[in-house]
């Protein structure tokens, strides 16, 4: 495959021939295009398996990446990548992509960051969604080489997730309306994330098994399943629950476990806007209801349970992303030192060594 690229002689068209790699500088970055498109032509790449790049807009590359991979992922991060999109578009106009260089890119990063007063890490994120896209160009053959491979994310200061305690729990849980203190008890309990517990239908119930099955779409927009035990308080919970809904609410909206004040189906978003006006109503500014689920999680660590299980009813796809969601508080530590060390004497006691090592 030929690629053009930046070097120290000029602008370098990079190709081969019949196995045979080549390269040729040129003083001008049109030259050397105009050369890779030339011997894109011949027939003997043609008949060594070489195909050429097809000539594609940002705009239309943009927008058949949004048809046959960005609808494939969840509403909000569907409507999230257009946006994205939307940014890269204003700042490189209506160009080929393959006239798009590491250096645009690069600039464009430093863009994001002082034009739109956005976070390190909100533009590593959308950094994120680049690469998958021009990644895609790439196998679409709309490119040779990835602008964005060499671009290096922005260091980010990993800040610790607030854990909240069980009386702020309570605190908010007291300031709810009815409807939105079962959405808390289920998130406290279970660790489910917030739109997977508005999705949540009856059938995803199992009270015999004692089992709760939820689904999410992440990333790839595949629907991934899993089972997550329930403990007694859970389960009696819905239990109750279930016997107290039949005959509430519209009959389509029935299977779903939680309604809202009016009966209806809720969302995600919804559910956190009505959370975090009850966090500013009781006085619990800087906590976030998403953490309730980064709490349980550290309870559970705190416990001893395998890093593995917690991936398990976190829905986590590696144990790197768990790994991240949790953090140890100073005295859950220091308790489970006290048990590694509980009963060893392979030096004596520690006021005996103390005493007689000269220290």
């Amino acid at each position: 495959m030929a690629k053009v690229k930046y070097g120290k002689k000029g602008w370098v068209v990079d190709y081969r021939i019949g196995g045979r790699r080549s390269r040729i500088s040129f003083p001008a970055k049109q030259l050397a295009y105009n050369f890779l498109k030339e011997i894109q032509l011949r027939k003997v790449d043609r008949d060594f398996g070489y195909r050429p790049i097809e000539k594609k807009s940002l705009k239309d590359a943009i927008h058949e990446y949004v048809d046959l991979v960005s609808t494939r992922k969840a509403r909000r991060t569907f409507v999230l990548e257009r946006q994205v999109f939307e940014r890269l578009y204003d700042y490189l106009g209506n160009i080929d992509v393959t006239d798009i260089q590491l250096r645009d890119m690069e600039l464009f990063q430093r863009h994001l960051l002082s034009k739109f007063n956005l976070t390190a890490a909100t533009v590593n994120r959308y950094f994120n969604v680049y690469r998958n896209f021009f990644s895609k160009c790439e196998d679409w053959n709309y490119i040779s080489s990835i602008p964005t491979k060499k671009v290096k994310n922005f260091p980010i200061k990993v800040t610790t997730k607030k854990v909240w305690s069980d009386e702020d729990i309570f605190r908010l849980y007291s300031s709810c309306a009815d409807w939105l203190k079962d959405i808390v008890f289920l998130l406290t309990y279970t660790g489910v994330r917030m739109g997977e517990a508005c999705k949540l239908k009856w059938k995803d119930v199992d009270l015999e098994k004692r089992l709760l099955t939820v689904s999410s779409i992440k990333g790839t927009g595949d629907e991934r399943l899993r089972s997550i035990p329930l403990p007694d308080p859970i389960l009696q919970f819905l239990i109750q629950k279930k016997e107290k809904s039949r005959g509430l609410g519209k009959a389509q909206d029935q299977n779903f476990v939680f309604l809202n004040a009016s009966g209806n189906p809720t969302s995600s978003t919804h559910v956190s806007r009505e959370l975090s006006r009850q966090i500013r109503k009781v006085g619990l500014e800087g906590m976030l209801a998403r953490n309730l689920r980064h709490t349980l999680l550290t309870y559970l660590a705190a416990q001893d349970l395998s890093l593995e299980k917690i991936r398990q009813i976190a829905g986590h796809t590696t144990l790197r992303t768990t790994e991240n969601y949790l953090h140890l508080q100073d005295h859950h530590m220091r308790s489970t030192m006290e048990k590694a060390v509980e009963g060893r004497k392979i030096l004596g006691r520690a006021e005996e060594w103390v005493g007689t090592s000269g220290h």
